[in-house]
């Protein structure tokens, strides 16, 4: 591997780990201002506008995205008429959104979400430009430059959202800001693209595009009803005030992954794309994800389990104490989702992207009918205990049984390598609840227990820890000559264009 493109391999995981980093640590501080200038019924009309924008715009560039991720060689035949494929199909269904925000919105039992639905749909229109030049951003590793557009989005969208919130147009100044943060985001992506592709149509290409992707956006489909199946249904049995409240849980849970993922996301595809018809260093990826998601993701999720009560208090105040017993169970949910995610990457690199299909849809037909009786049964925190359990009995095991199939290869040891980081992990964050529960105070309850867990989890863990990082470098070190000329040029390429 040229030493060029291994620099650029791991100032890419860094970028996408601090990046990821300093953009959730701002979303957390505007996030406790939302959750204390806008009340539960703000935060559940607009999480069922949501609902509708998230499961049409993870499907509006028809899964090109990662196919131009994923190749290595025929970039240029590809890009224009996925260009094409992205705008068409982010026009259509932004045109939709505003035709069906109505009936919608009344069918998901929240009929004041239609007028944020309707703004919502002008960021699906808006995300169409800029499928392909993320693309390739990621594909050449570039992580410095996506961090720039994230950045901007983030600064944009929330200045205009803090005084919309303060001048009391609440679900709506959620709304409109994620509209001014997508138009700064766009723009960026487009400027700073390592090549700028004009729309063309081929239909041999469109063709293989679209077989492609077509599972995939399937995938992403089912996998987003999944998202937001949970919320439709409480929205529907139990009303806005309870779903605001369960919404405020599931960001809170999400805070590990939103840390990480970026890494995972960012980086897993197109590195595990060049090592899949390498089965010994595809083996190793696999170990070497399992093994790092359950040692940060898990110890997260598990402290955060453990330390609902006095972080709820702390940062949103008491009259988000419902959120507590929420949050305790979807934190670990979120270890779950987050688990599947190097898997996923896999799955797609070995154009199994069927399986992700077959796993979600299996996903799905049980979530629904468990969330229904969970809910009916003691309220949001059913519907926690229904992700829970699906996750662990069907959609775990499913998904490691397509993997080991389509890709053959042998799951033991990278099983046996969570072992060490599940039992440090849960040992810690019941040394940190058992320091918080004995502290009346709840933000320094909240500390001490924090600090409590943390200390434990690195006196035990800090030689497996750094054991991990080395058998990452070995990793990418060890990446074959012709993979890393593509990535190299990758590289260049951003280079002559700016």
């Amino acid at each position: 591997m040229t030493s060029t493109t291994r620099r650029q391999i791991g100032a890419s995981i860094i970028w996408s780990g601090a990046g990821g980093f300093l953009l959730k640590i701002g979303q957390l501080a505007v996030g406790i201002f939302a959750a204390r200038v806008l009340a539960p019924h703000d935060f559940g009309v607009f999480a069922v506008a949501m609902v509708v924008y998230a499961v049409v715009v993870n499907v509006s560039d028809v899964g090109v995205g990662s196919a131009l991720i994923r190749e290595q060689e025929r970039l240029d035949e590809l890009a224009p008429t996925a260009v094409t494929l992205s705008l068409a199909s982010a026009a259509v269904l932004a045109g939709l959104m505003v035709l069906a925000a109505g009936p919608l919105s009344r069918a998901l039992g929240a009929p004041e979400s239609g007028p944020a639905i309707q703004v919502l749909a002008m960021v699906v229109l808006l995300g169409g430009p800029s499928a392909v030049p993320a693309a390739l951003l990621t594909r050449g590793f570039r992580q410095d430059l996506r961090f720039r557009a994230d950045a901007a989005n983030f600064l944009a969208a929330n200045a205009v959202m803090i005084p919309m919130a303060l001048a009391g147009w609440g679900a709506m100044a959620l709304a409109w800001s994620r509209v001014i943060g997508q138009l700064v985001s766009v723009s960026m992506l487009v400027v700073l693209a390592p090549r700028r592709y004009g729309p063309r149509f081929d239909r041999r290409v469109a063709g293989e595009l679209v077989r492609f992707g077509l599972p995939l956006v399937g995938a992403n489909f089912t996998g987003l009803a999944l998202d937001n199946a949970d919320s439709v249904i409480i929205s529907r049995i139990s009303g806005t005030v309870p779903l605001g409240t369960y919404t405020l849980a599931n960001n809170v849970a999400s805070w590990p992954q939103g840390l990480m993922q970026p890494i995972l996301l960012n980086v897993g595809l197109p590195l595990v794309s060049q090592l899949r018809t390498r089965k010994e260093q595809l083996t190793a990826f696999v170990s070497l994800s399992l093994s790092i998601t359950t040692g940060s993701f898990f110890f997260a999720s598990a402290v955060i389990a453990a330390l609902a009560g006095p972080l709820v208090l702390t940062l949103y105040g008491e009259k988000w104490r419902a959120a507590i017993p929420v949050l305790s169970v979807l934190a670990i949910v979120g270890f779950m989702r987050c688990l599947l995610t190097p898997l996923a990457d896999v799955l797609v690199a070995c154009r199994a992207t069927h399986a992700l299909l077959v796993v979600n849809l299996a996903w799905l037909a049980a979530l629904v009918p468990a969330v229904i009786v969970g809910v009916l049964w003691v309220g949001p925190i059913g519907a926690a205990w229904a992700h829970l359990a699906v996750l662990v009995v069907i959609v775990t095991p499913l998904t490691l049984g397509y993997l080991a199939r389509a890709a053959s290869l042998p799951l033991g040891p990278a099983l046996r390598g969570m072992v060490f980081p599940l039992v440090t992990g849960t040992f810690a964050a019941v040394v940190g609840y058992c320091v918080a529960t004995v502290i009346p105070t709840p933000w320094l309850a909240l500390i001490a227990g924090g600090l409590a867990a943390l200390g434990v989890y690195v006196g035990i863990a800090f030689r497996w820890i750094r054991a991990q990082l080395r058998a990452v470098r070995d990793l990418v070190g060890a990446l074959p000559r012709d993979a890393a000329v593509a990535s190299a040029d990758a590289v260049e390429d951003v280079g002559e264009a700016r």
